[in-house]
């Protein structure tokens, strides 16, 4: 409200630059479509206007936009490829499979399991998934749940209150707040802290006692493994719910 199409166009495009904007007016004017035109208007239809005429623009429009989608969606393909994932080495049908994956699994705020056998590079596709992610920017930690002691692993993950019970000021979580936190071996960790993880996972919240109340932390996890989930789940020592 209180500003003209022109300023309106201007200030979509500061919200979407590729944003196919079509300008509709009752006043046919020279002027006014070049002035529109430039600041990166795509069409201009005037008043009274057919319908066959305002599809075979809106068509041309969607047309765009998704031309404009695929040469960006390409171009990150790319750059992930060339430049992100600079840590992993391959040409073949099958790392291209894993490329491919990675880029698909990226933009999500899902949380990732990978596995594979020690030494195929599980971090470091959890590493090129965070680096091509839009939290690549912010922190990456990285935990191997195998190199902590089974008695510490829960302070470390989820730190203690004052009173000295576990639950107080998370330590790593906060520390990842933002970002990614990587959970390496996580078939390491002992089933009372894959029950508070599973809490975490399903709630975004930090629970600690001494009158420290709930916080909500922005993590995405990505979790690997080289053992076999399903077969500890089977035998009672990783959580089918978690899992």
């Amino acid at each position: 409200p209180g500003i003209d199409g022109i300023a309106t166009l201007e200030e979509l495009k500061t919200i979407d630059e590729d944003l196919p904007v079509v300008m509709v007016t009752a006043f046919a004017s020279i002027e006014t479509a070049i002035a529109a035109m430039k600041r990166g208007a795509l069409d201009y239809i005037t008043k009274p206007f057919k319908n066959d005429e305002v599809l075979v623009v809106l068509r041309n429009a969607v047309e765009r936009r998704q031309l404009v989608a695929e040469n960006v969606a390409l171009k990150q393909n790319l750059q992930a490829r060339y430049h992100k994932f600079s840590g992993i080495i391959g040409k073949s049908s099958r790392m291209k499979q894993v490329f491919d994956l990675i880029i698909q699994a990226a933009p999500s705020r899902s949380t990732i399991l990978i596995t594979g056998e020690s030494g195929t590079g599980k971090e470091l596709v959890a590493r090129a998934i965070h680096r091509t992610s839009k939290r690549a920017a912010q922190p990456l930690i990285s935990v191997n749940c195998a190199a902590i002691p089974a008695a510490l692993i829960e302070s470390e993950l989820f730190g203690f209150d004052k009173a000295g019970a576990a639950g107080g000021r998370g330590v790593i979580i906060e520390a990842a707040n933002g970002g990614t936190l990587i959970l390496d071996e996580i078939g390491e960790l002992p089933l009372e802290v894959q029950a508070r993880l599973l809490r975490f996972i399903q709630s975004g919240e930090l629970h600690g006692g001494g009158g420290v109340g709930p916080r909500t932390v922005d993590v995405r996890l990505i979790s690997a493994t080289q053992r076999n989930l399903k077969a500890l789940c089977e035998e009672g020592k990783f959580r089918q719910d978690l899992y």
